[in-house]
């Protein structure tokens, strides 16, 4: 197990912005008032929860400088798709300054739920499971925190019948630091596949110029039997033939509600305005396949 990688490095970048939007998105419509089920959150690879972005790892690559700071400090104006993650964001910072802590997915989720509600972090890198604990210490929210393997742990719970009557709402996103990961995670998607009923999963992906299996993944995926909902959607660098490394990310989602992938194109629309005048210049695509049945 390689347990090597710090999301710190990479804290408020481009693909961070794109993947916690649509997280944001999925959780508020299943935290609405019309939402009269409890949910469980399930997060399978959680990090440490939140990061500074003047200190530490982050410094390094200071990726939140074509993410967060392009929409955070007003350099995009922010529609209406995006208005609920900018209020995240503001949770962690002083509106009229530069964004110095952009939080994690597990303090996205928390700033959602209800009190009803319930949420499983896994994270097993000790030091950043140690930081995560810090750092939801204070939820209102039942959570559980657990250093153990996020896939095994996601396939226990929807399997079992504690949280029979909840939406669950998944996010998957390691490191795929090894090229095995595409294929462990399609495999265990597949696994689960049959206890997916009201059940909405987010997976993010990097692309990648070498052959890393993000592709095979996808297609894997796409294939699951009695699959009706899926959309996928990202960011790539427009110029990406010549780039080496992850050329942009995207996200797959599993059963998301019609209102998510309705929005999606102006999400992905306010994301990528103005890129030009930051080092990277974005392109969004977004992919739909869709049959769908909410379950509220």
């Amino acid at each position: 197990m390689v347990l090597s990688y710090r999301h710190a490095f990479h804290a408020g970048g481009a693909a961070d912005v794109l993947k916690h939007a649509i997280l944001t998105e999925i959780l508020s419509f299943y935290t609405s008032q019309s939402a009269t089920r409890p949910l469980l959150y399930i997060d399978t690879h959680a990090g440490a929860g939140r990061y500074s972005l003047y200190s530490g790892y982050a410094t390094k690559l200071e990726e939140h400088k074509t993410g967060i700071d392009k929409i955070y400090r007003g350099k995009i104006k922010c529609s209406s798709s995006l208005s609920k993650y900018e209020n995240i964001i503001s949770l962690f910072n002083h509106k009229d300054s530069k964004t110095r802590i952009y939080p994690g997915s597990p303090l996205f989720a928390l700033a959602v739920m209800r009190e009803n509600d319930s949420a499983y972090f896994y994270e097993l890198h000790s030091s950043d499971f140690n930081l995560l604990k810090d750092n939801c210490s204070s939820s209102k929210v039942p959570v559980k925190i657990l250093q153990e393997d996020g896939l095994q742990g996601l396939q226990s719970l929807l399997r079992a019948d504690t949280f029979k009557g909840y939406n669950k709402v998944v996010l998957i996103d390691p490191s795929y630091e090894l090229r095995a990961e595409f294929k462990v995670l399609s495999r265990s998607i597949w696994n689960v596949n049959e206890h997916f009923e009201n059940t909405c999963c987010a997976i993010w992906y990097p692309m990648l110029t070498t052959k890393s299996g993000f592709s095979g993944m996808l297609q894997d995926l796409k294939t699951i039997p009695n699959l009706s909902n899926w959309v996928d959607a990202g960011m790539f660098l427009s110029d990406s033939a010549n780039k080496r490394g992850m050329y942009g990310s995207g996200v797959f989602t599993i059963n998301p509600p019609e209102t998510v992938s309705n929005n999606m194109d102006n999400l992905l629309d306010t994301l990528t305005q103005n890129s030009s005048t930051t080092t990277a210049t974005y392109e969004a695509f977004c992919c739909i396949y869709a049959f769908y049945e909410l379950f509220l």
